[in-house]
C-alpha cells in the first residue's frame, strides 16, 4: 500500500504541473458548459508531453459525462482527467471533500483509477502539503457512486497515510483546508476505459451545489 500511495503522489504532482497550464489558458479544447459550471478535460496527449490518454465530453447538461481513456499503452504512461474552474471548495475546512462525488462506468475500477485527487493545506498558508485520494476501487457505493461520504470509504494521502473516512481523516489534519494553489479534479491514470458523470465539485456560489 506504501508503494501504491507514493506512486499516486508522483501523479498528482505530474498531471496537475501541465493542468494548471491548461487552467491558466482558460481550459482545453475539450471544455463544455455543463449545467451552471464548465467542466474541463486535461489528458496526456492535450497536454503535448510524452504521455497517453484522451478526455472528451460526451454529454452536456446537468448530467454531463466525460470518456477517459487511457489504456492506449503508451510506453510512458496515459492519464486523463476533468476538473472545474469553480473555485468556492478551496479554502475550506477539509471536511469539504465530503461534498466530491461522481458516478463511472466501464471498466473495473483499478487500485487508484479513476479518483478524485485532493490538494490539502495543512499549515494555513494555502499552498499544498498533502494529496488526499479518493478513488473508486475504495469508495464506491456499490452502485458506482463514488464519494468519501460512503460506507467503508478508504481514504489514502500520499505521505503514506490510510484512513477510515473523513473524520479519521479531519483528526490527522486538524484545521486543515483544501489548498488554494491547485485543483480538486477527478482522474484517470493507470490503463482502462470510464465514462464519468454526475460530478460534484462541492458547493457553488450560483448555489446549485456545484454538480455538474
Amino acid at each position: 500500500m506504501k508503494r501504491y500511495t507514493l506512486f499516486l503522489g508522483l501523479i498528482a504532482a505530474l498531471a496537475f504541473g501541465s493542468l494548471s497550464v491548461n487552467a491558466q489558458n482558460g481550459g482545453g479544447g475539450n471544455g463544455r458548459m455543463l449545467g451552471l459550471n464548465k467542466l474541463l478535460c486535461f489528458s496526456g496527449t492535450d497536454d503535448g508531453g510524452i504521455y497517453g490518454g484522451t478526455c472528451t465530453i460526451i454529454r452536456r447538461g446537468a448530467m454531463g459525462s466525460a470518456l477517459l481513456e487511457t489504456n492506449d499503452g503508451d510506453p510512458d504512461g496515459s492519464y486523463a482527467g476533468v476538473y472545474t474552474n469553480d473555485r468556492s471548495i478551496y479554502g475550506g475546512p477539509l471536511s469539504d471533500i465530503g461534498m466530491l462525488s461522481f458516478r463511472y462506468t466501464g471498466d473495473p475500477a483499478s487500485a487508484g483509477s479513476p479518483r478524485f485527487s485532493v490538494p490539502i493545506d495543512t499549515d494555513g498558508d494555502g499552498d499544498t502539503d498533502v494529496w488526499a485520494f479518493i478513488s473508486a476501487f475504495y469508495c464506491d457505493n456499490g452502485s458506482g457512486k463514488v464519494s468519501a461520504n460512503n460506507t467503508g470509504c478508504t481514504i489514502f494521502t500520499n505521505d503514506g497515510g490510510q484512513y477510515m473516512g473523513i473524520s479519521d481523516l479531519t483528526a490527522a489534519y486538524p484545521g486543515a483546508t483544501i489548498a488554494n494553489d491547485n485543483y480538486v479534479f477527478v482522474i484517470s491514470d493507470e490503463p482502462g476505459t470510464w465514462t464519468v458523470s454526475h460530478v460534484k465539485f462541492g458547493h457553488s456560489n450560483n448555489g446549485n451545489g456545484g454538480r455538474q
